[in-house]
C-alpha cells in the first residue's frame, strides 16, 4: 500500500484502467484464472447475439439467472478509493471493462465504459430503452 500511495503522489493526474478484478469483492465472479485465461462458459459475442436468434435467447437465459448477481452487487472498498482519488482531481480518466456498473454506482464522474453497462437495454426492433431490471421482470413473466 505504502507503494501505491507514493506512486499516486507522484502521478497527479492518473489514468486508470479497470478490470474484472476489481468487481471480485462486490461478489462478481471474474471469469479468469490466476494465468488470464478464461474460465468457464465463453461470452456470446455480439455480431452471434445480432445474427442468431438462438444465440439472443442462450444469451437472456443466461442473463435471467445472472443478472440478481451484479444487481445486488455494492460498490467495494476500491470503487470507493477511485471516487475520493477523483474527488480530489487526481483521476484524470477512469475506464472500466466492467459491464457491472459499479463505479458508477459509487459515485465515479465520467466513466468510460469500453463494453457498455449490463444495466441499461435497448430493443433491436425499436430502438426504445429500458432498464435491466424492467426486463428481468419482462423475462419472469415471459416464464410463467
Amino acid at each position: 500500500m505504502q507503494q501505491l500511495h507514493e506512486f499516486v503522489e507522484r502521478h497527479p493526474r492518473l489514468f486508470v484502467l479497470s478490470g474484472a478484478g476489481i468487481s471480485t469483492e462486490s461478489g462478481i465472479p471474474c471469469y479468469r484464472d490466476r494465468e488470464g485465461q478464461r474460465t468457464g462458459r465463453a461470452p456470446i459475442l455480439l455480431k452471434d447475439f445480432l445474427g442468431s436468434d438462438y444465440a439472443r435467447r442462450r444469451y437472456w437465459a443466461r442473463s435471467l439467472i445472472g443478472w440478481p448477481v451484479v444487481q445486488n452487487a455494492r460498490p467495494n472498498a476500491a470503487h470507493h478509493a477511485l471516487r475520493a482519488l477523483a474527488a480530489r482531481s487526481r483521476v484524470h480518466r477512469l475506464v472500466t471493462q466492467n459491464v457491472d456498473g459499479l463505479h458508477t454506482r459509487a459515485g465515479n464522474p465520467d466513466v468510460i465504459e469500453l463494453h457498455g453497462n449490463i444495466e441499461r437495454v435497448r430493443c433491436m426492433e425499436c430502438g426504445e430503452r429500458h432498464t435491466r431490471a424492467a426486463v428481468q421482470r419482462m423475462l419472469k413473466a415471459a416464464r410463467r
